[in-house]
């Protein structure tokens, strides 16, 4: 065939001037070997198709072979390269929509959306996705839960419940343009390779599950997923100080909150920068809402507005309601937020911050029975541009004395008896004190 690219159809000519010349290489010597698997060789069947992409469902294989059929205009039992070739370029190196409606087309094919498909699509999704050493029953939790959440009921979906479900779902949407460059694009064994890295955990958690991480990872930036992450905040363990709270998770970069209601509801927020004071929303549109329990979905910025991040602590007390921490919506009508005790919270829907978020929480005011915070790069450090644009300034050691201090982590009160003698007359907590001594405590136990 590479011989004779004078031969080809001008459809085909044009598709191949969108790939380089490796890729029309590659793309030649895969089509080759996929077809030669059965006669006549110089075509490609459904079959054929499903044994080079690895399918296990003939019923996937079939619906994707359809669709290649239709994008390509060609009304044959087995497609010749050049049909081949229009099809491989329109899905792989189209638009995000074209893509989106690839998917469509595949799910859907001409009797409308089969869940038969669909599921089919998930468990290969699933598979490719999940380390080798996965186990069977996580496979199956992950595609019943997914499956689930998705679409209601136990009959077919709609086309609009396919598409809305796409348009929240990225990493499926070009699913099949992703399986289709790696087989037939790029050098072999691409197509083996995870799409999606699964992050861990540098400790167990009581909220998180496994398959609850395989949904956020395939929405989350790559940066986000490639150390364990580091579980900064556990009102198991911390209690429920907002100040201690504040101090944990402050400046550390990227997080993921997760909040269980006293409803048994568990959802809650990614976090794309670090969180820090600040009276009005910031943030960027990376950042994430989820529910993790009774159904499993995530949620991202719809562009609407930049109302991301929000976390205070000192407004007055005509805006008291809003001290706290809130991701999406406004100062009314929160996407969540929780209250400055972190006893109680909010959860409004719509929120026009995220798209097609309902209520999350059991309620849409919510009694909160844990947290757990996590940060996703565990080596973050704030840099000075950072803190200075918080408007943090780092003070200055005036003495020997206070720069020891300093390095050791010590604030002025360790070293004023009097100071913190009066402050305890007066009722008021040392909370760096209790800080520390939870810190030490769980030092403690992770030697043990």
């Amino acid at each position: 065939m590479g011989n004779n690219s004078g031969k080809h159809s001008a459809a085909c000519k044009d598709a191949l001037t969108a790939l380089d010349a490796n890729e029309v290489r590659t793309l030649e010597e895969q089509f080759r070997s996929a077809a030669s698997r059965k006669p006549p060789q110089d075509k490609l069947d459904a079959d054929s198709l499903g044994q080079a992409l690895n399918l296990s469902s003939s019923a996937l294989a079939r619906a994707l072979f359809n669709a290649m059929h239709s994008v390509s205009l060609c009304a044959k039992e087995a497609m010749s390269f050049d049909d081949f070739a229009v099809a491989i370029t329109k899905c792989c190196t189209s638009q995000r929509y074209e893509r989106r409606n690839f998917w469509i087309l595949v799910a859907t094919g001409e009797t409308g959306a089969s869940r038969e498909v669909i599921q089919a699509v998930i468990e290969e999704e699933v598979a490719r996705d999940l380390p080798p050493g996965a186990s069977h029953s996580l496979r199956e939790k992950i595609v019943s839960e997914t499956v689930a959440a998705a679409f209601e009921g136990k009959g077919n979906p709609t086309g609009d419940e396919v598409e809305k479900w796409l348009m929240a779902n990225q990493t499926t949407e070009g699913f099949f343009a992703d399986l289709l460059s790696a087989c037939f694009l790029k050098p072999p064994g691409a197509a083996n390779r995870p799409r999606v890295r699964m992050p861990t955990l540098s400790r167990s958690s009581t909220l998180l599950k496994e398959e609850h991480l395989w949904a956020l990872a395939r929405q989350m930036p790559h940066h986000c997923l490639e150390a364990p992450w580091k579980r900064l905040y556990d009102s198991n363990k911390h209690g429920k100080s907002f100040a201690r709270f504040v101090s944990k998770i402050i400046f550390k970069g990227p997080t993921v909150v997760v909040v269980r209601d006293k409803g048994g509801a568990t959802f809650g927020m990614f976090s794309a920068v670090s969180w820090r004071r600040h009276n009005q929303f910031y943030g960027e549109s990376t950042s994430l809402v989820f529910s993790l329990t009774p159904k499993c979905n995530v949620y991202r910025s719809s562009g609407v507005n930049q109302n991301y991040q929000f976390l205070a602590t000192n407004l007055t007390a005509s805006a008291s309601c809003a001290n706290g921490l809130g991701m999406g919506g406004q100062m009314d009508f929160w996407g969540i937020h929780l209250g400055d005790h972190l006893e109680e919270g909010v959860c409004r829907a719509p929120c026009s911050t995220f798209s097609n978020m309902p209520c999350l929480s059991s309620d849409a005011n919510f009694q909160i029975d844990m947290v757990e915070v996590w940060g996703c790069l565990p080596g973050y450090v704030a840099d000075e541009k950072e803190l200075e644009a918080a408007g943090v300034k780092k003070k200055k050691a005036r003495t020997w004395e206070e720069y020891q201090q300093q390095r050791a982590g010590k604030t002025c009160l360790d070293g004023d008896v009097e100071a913190t003698a009066v402050l305890e007359a007066a009722g008021r907590t040392n909370y760096s004190a209790d800080v520390r001594a939870a810190d030490a405590l769980m030092e403690k136990e992770k030697a043990a």
